[in-house]
């Protein structure tokens, strides 16, 4: 896992960086408003025990347009659903009980702060919402984050970043450091933000766009007082890592088709107790790594902000 997070996307880094040498022209870097996507993860084996999963994944995510207040600030409001749906095989009866829906809804607030004609500040704190919801909502089934980067733009092409970021993602608790690189010309984007996602796009006409991407989708989940494989579970945490081409094409309007098609490097599916720790290792799980598709309508439009 150490050498995904910090030597994989470096080189990633290097080698986007080498590949725009050679464009030119400035474009301003569209904002999907609305998007819907599926996930289909087909059958895959547990490493470390008997069992199967095939997952399907649905989400929705809307961003509003962006508010001014004074001259320098705006505001962006974020919502965010995911529905993940296991379908379980050959499990053994003590592994019976394994939860089969998992429901993500998230909510954040983009806050950007314009500290010179170079300098932005961009605060993001956010709340997810996230469990199996068999119970009513409780104070443990919410996880706050927040994000905080500075931002630094280069003659209207390049932006870079850093800043820092608490969440309740990759653990309970969790302080670790960001990073950003985005840049655009008429014909590519590249956006990075470590360790979560990278994309390069290449445009090469108003109706087609294609490229490379990479996510890492880490979450913890409360499921409530469960017992599992003799052991008290409280806690689910899930973390996939995908890489995979993309494809979008211009339907008409604002509105795009997208879709993926990749593989799932790491599958983690970790069984917590009520301290976020696993009683016996093997309530640490992981998958084979599998292909995944992926496909989504989106609309995007040029996020201008309104006074």
């Amino acid at each position: 896992m150490k050498h995904l997070f910090l030597t994989a996307p470096r080189a990633l880094a290097l080698l986007l960086l080498g590949m725009i040498l050679a464009a030119k022209g400035h474009a301003q870097q569209p904002t999907e408003f609305l998007s819907l996507n599926y996930y289909y993860l087909p059958q895959s084996d547990f490493k470390d025990m008997d069992g199967k999963a095939t997952v399907n994944n649905f989400e929705a995510s809307l961003l509003t347009p962006a508010i001014k207040l004074g001259k320098r600030t705006t505001l962006i409001n974020g919502f965010y659903y995911r529905l993940s749906d296991y379908h379980f095989e050959e499990l053994s009866t003590d592994w019976n009980g394994l939860p089969t829906q998992l429901h993500d809804i998230r909510y954040s607030l983009i806050i950007r702060q314009q500290l010179s004609r170079r300098w932005t500040l961009v605060v993001t704190p956010r709340v997810n919402a996230r469990g199996n919801f068999k119970e009513s909502l409780s104070g443990d089934d919410l996880f706050p984050g927040a994000t905080v980067m500075a931002l630094h733009s280069t003659q209207g092409r390049l932006r870079w970043g850093i800043g820092a970021t608490y969440n309740n993602d990759f653990n309970h608790n969790t302080f670790m450091p960001v990073a950003g690189l985005y840049y655009a010309t008429e014909r590519m984007r590249l956006n990075i933000t470590l360790p979560n996602n990278g994309q390069l796009i290449f445009t090469p006409s108003k109706k087609l766009e294609y490229g490379l991407s990479f996510n890492i989708e880490p979450g913890i989940y409360h499921l409530g007082d469960m017992t599992i494989n003799k052991n008290a579970v409280r806690y689910l945490r899930t973390l996939n890592a995908l890489v995979s081409p993309t494809l979008s094409y211009n339907l008409a309007g604002s509105c795009w088709l997208n879709a993926r098609a990749g593989y799932v490097l790491i599958r983690n599916y970790d069984l917590w107790d009520e301290n976020y720790e696993a009683r016996q290792k093997n309530m640490e799980n992981n998958f084979d790594p599998a292909p995944f598709a992926s496909v989504g309508l989106s609309i995007r439009l040029n996020n201008r902000p309104v006074k």
